[in-house]
Order: structure tokens, then C-alpha cells, then sequence
């Protein structure tokens, strides 16, 4: 992925106008037009290793919610969600 940063100046003043970037991204706001497109994602979020390590932080949880009491047991939920949410950004991206 790159990035092109570029800056616009006013003529006369020399100072700056507006800030563009241009995102030469293939990631899925790029390509979320078309039905087929869309499923292609979805077709890839089943795939087995991204199925069993959801269901790994699932099965994490429950656990947690039958050991762990309290601030503690938040916390853990907390970084399991950040873990499956990073997984699923990795897998629509890869995609």
C-alpha cells in the first residue's frame, strides 16, 4: 500500500490551501462496489483458519467467564476482542 501525501499552496499567500492524500489501496473500501465483490469478502472470512481462531477466541471466553471474576475477567474479554477484530481486519485486507 502506498501513500501519496500532497499539499496545495494558494498562489499569492504561500500558505497551504488543502491537504489530499491519494491511497493507491486494494483493501475492501477500494473495492466494496459490486455484489460479487462483496461476497468474495465473505467467501473469505470462511475459510478454516480464520473460522478456528474465532471459535479458539470463543472458546477462550467462556472460559474466562467460568474462571475469572471480576475487573480481571473484563480485561481478558476486552483483549480477546481486540485479538478477534484484528484477525478479522487481517482477513478482509488479505482478501
Amino acid at each position: 500500500m502506498s501513500w501519496n501525501l500532497t499539499l496545495k499552496l494558494a498562489p499569492q499567500s504561500g500558505g497551504p490551501v488543502g491537504l489530499r492524500t491519494d491511497c493507491g489501496c486494494t483493501g475492501m473500501a477500494a473495492r466494496a462496489g459490486s455484489r460479487a465483490d462483496q461476497d468474495d469478502i465473505l467467501v473469505g472470512l470462511m475459510k478454516p483458519r480464520f473460522l478456528a481462531a474465532m471459535l479458539s477466541y470463543g472458546a477462550l471466553a467462556v472460559l474466562a467467564a467460568a474462571t475469572l471474576s471480576g475487573l480481571f475477567r473484563i480485561a481478558v474479554w476486552i483483549f480477546l476482542a481486540g485479538l478477534a477484530l484484528k484477525t478479522w481486519i487481517a482477513a478482509v485486507r488479505k482478501d
